[in-house]
This record gives structure tokens, sequence and C-alpha cells, in this order.
């Protein structure tokens, strides 16, 4: 891990290129600044979004969770690695309540284009009673160990395989041997990909490990830094005081653009691991009133233990609706094309490196940095709404469901 596979291009380590981690205060600094775009400042403003888009406004956020002095907001932070060690994200929270938490996911280096992946307003995921769960299976396994770095006491929480999370474990006799344990599935997954002999291996394989930092080559490294230099630049601009903040979120919501697809889409977390592609598309068919759910959807998308290939995602969609409804796989995604699904009120199919999701919604920032609105099927039984920028993941392809009489 840590490079790119792209056949020719000049592969480098990436602790070739000399970079240097964003720190804590930068990494607030930034979950601040981002924050404003995102925060409703009046109650006639919250009204006009969409039910789910409920917490994220200024009167949401309790007067014991804000401070004089800057970064303003009394963030709690969250280191998270990739499998190789180097920090990847921060997570910066906020506890709205006994409930629920604000989260901006922020770069842990200037090589991941954007300075902030995500920002959701939900759920408080328990993340230390998951790693301690996680810990507590190798138990089970007694030739696999945490692996624990430097003097720290307690397994690094990683992300293997975005937006997906866990703790890295070895085996006791042969170290170089290692393993995620997902702090859901709570199951060894071999960090080593998986040989394939006669059968090519999926598209969007949910065993395959990897990182953003292995889209860091010499051909990408000075792109990506620049994005992220701009990226940076065009955050909304720090108050200079606590009071300053409903102004401030005020003039960073002016001018933004925002469609969510109506009525939303019904949060549905997936019921098995490589369950990602049948949820989505139970979330996505819902909406449009054909009830299958994802046991159902699964045989009709060929779904294996491997997940679900692209194609079989769109062909799928016109037997699941007796026709009445035609998928389409689109492989050249763009902003403008998942914008005009959503103008047209039709949510639709993302698919990344290993996952599969469902997107009803997007926002374009006054300074013209784009977001789009996600229903995550994972983690399971549960799934996950987040706005997510769209220079942060690496999204390989679009399935559009639309009705028939449209084609």
């Amino acid at each position: 891990m840590g490079q790119a596979e792209d056949e020719g291009q000049t592969l480098m380590p990436i602790d070739e290129f000399k970079f240097a981690y964003i720190s804590e205060d930068d990494s607030k600094e930034i979950a601040t600044r981002q924050l404003l775009s995102f925060l409703s400042v009046n109650e006639e403003e919250r009204k006009k979004r969409a039910p789910s888009k409920a917490l994220f406004s200024l009167s949401k956020i309790p007067p014991g969770a804000m401070t004089d002095a800057c970064p303003f907001f009394k963030w709690e932070s969250r280191r998270i690695y990739d499998v190789d060690g180097f920090l990847l994200f921060w997570d910066q929270s906020i506890k709205l309540d006994d409930t629920n938490s604000l989260t901006v996911r922020t770069a842990g280096t200037d090589l991941l284009r954007t300075p902030v992946w995500s920002v959701s307003a939900g759920k408080t995921e328990p993340l230390d009673a998951l790693i301690c769960a996680a810990r507590e299976l190798l138990h089970d396994f007694p030739d696999i160990k945490p692996v624990l770095m430097n003097d720290e006491t307690e397994p690094r929480l990683i992300c293997y395989s975005y937006p997906r999370l866990g703790i890295l474990a070895s085996s006791v006799a042969q170290p170089n041997e290692r393993f995620v344990i997902d702090l859901w599935r709570l199951e060894p997954i071999p960090v080593k990909k998986k040989e394939h002999e006669d059968d090519e291996p999926r598209e969007e394989s949910v065993t395959t490990v990897w990182s953003p930092y292995d889209f860091v080559t010499r051909a990408t490294v000075d792109r990506f830094r620049a994005l992220f230099r701009r990226q940076r630049s065009g955050l909304p601009r720090m108050p200079a005081t606590l009071e300053q903040i409903s102004p401030a979120a005020a003039a960073a919501r002016d001018g933004i653009e925002e469609m969510t697809t109506g009525p939303e889409l019904e949060k549905i977390g997936q019921e098995t691991s490589y369950f990602c592609a049948p949820a989505t598309m139970e979330m996505i068919l819902r909406r449009h009133g054909v009830m299958k759910d994802q046991y159902a959807i699964a045989p009709v998308m060929k779904t294996d233990n491997d997940g679900t290939d692209p194609v079989d995602q769109a062909d799928a969609v016109d037997n699941l609706t007796g026709y009445v409804f035609v998928g389409s796989l689109d492989s050249t995604t763009s902003f403008t094309e998942g914008k005009d699904e959503i103008r047209a009120n039709r949510p639709f199919k993302i698919g990344s490196v290993a996952h599969s999701r469902a997107c009803c919604g997007f926002m374009v920032e006054s300074g013209g940095r784009e977001w789009l609105y996600i229903y995550d099927p994972w983690p399971p039984f549960d799934g996950k709404v987040y706005f997510e920028s769209w220079l942060a993941d690496y999204l390989r392809d679009y399935v559009y469901v639309r009705p028939a009489t449209s084609m």
C-alpha cells in the first residue's frame, strides 16, 4: 500500500515525497472554517432544508461546546491512519447531545487533494467500544495480535477501505502477515490482496484493502498538492470572535446552491458485509415505490461474497422493477452529471474502489467547492448520512435508475 498501481506510472512510496502531516491545531482550524458552510443560522433557513439536515444548525450546538478562543468550538480530535501507519484523517467532533454528534473529517496531509473529506451530523459512533470489541475478538485467534505502534497501549484506528474503519493485527508466527479487524464485521481480513486465477476480481470487491495514498504518484503529487492549496484557500474565513460565528456562517452560506431529492431516501444499513450494492439499490427503489429487500435484490444482481459488479447492478434494475425503470451504468463520472440527476429528482448509485452508496443531493459553495449528499449503507444494519467532498473519494461509476418512459 502507500503507492499507486496504475500501469505505466512511476511508483514511489509516499514517504519519498517528503510531506508534512497536518497538525491537530491546523485540523481544528480547517474544521471550524468548513463547518460555517453547513450551519443554518435561523429557523427559516433550517425549515427550507431537507429534514435529515436538521442537525446542521448553529442552534443545535450546545453553549458548552463553544469557547471564546479560536477555533471557537471544543473539537474532540481522533486520528485515523492507513494500513501502512501514515496519518490519513483527523476526525473533529462536537457532541450535540447524548445521542448525536457533528463531525468534520479533515485530511492528514496535503497529498489528499482536499483539506476536508466529509461533514456529518447524526448518531454518535461508539468507536472506543467498537475498538475494544475488535481487540477482544483476537482472543479467539491466538496466532493474531493487535499491532501497537511506538509506546502506544491501544491499537490505532485505521481506514482500510474508505470509508470503512478497523484496527490492524498481525500474525505472531509471521509478523509481515497482516490483517484488518473491521469494527463492525469483527473478523480478520487479510491485508494482502487475494490472488485470482480463472475469475476476474470484482470491480467493487468488498475484500479490497487500499489507501487514498495509493493514488499519489510522481505524476499526480504536484496536482494533488495544488488542489489542496486551492481548496484550503477557498474555505470560509475564520471569524475574529465567537460573537461573529453566526454572521460568518450566514456569509458562508450566502450564494450556496443546495438540492436534495424529495422525498429523501430512507436510510437502510446493509445486512451483510458484501450487501452494499443491494442495500444501496433497496434505498433507491424504495424511493420509487418498489419494495424489494436486499435478499431479493442480491441474487438478481449476482451478488457474491466479493460484492457485485457494476454492470450487474445496472442490469438488475430492469428485472427488479418489471421494466418500469431502467438501470444505466455510467463509467465516466462527473459532478455535473450527478447534479443533473438530482435536479431531475432521481437519486443514483455511486461506486468507489470497494463500496456502493446512494446519492440524493448536492451542494456547491459560493467559492465553487462541490459536495455530494450520501446515504451510505455502511455500517451494517444502520448506515450513515453525510456530505462528502467531490474531490475526496475516487468515484468509478454511477448507476442511474430512470423511468422507462424517459429513455
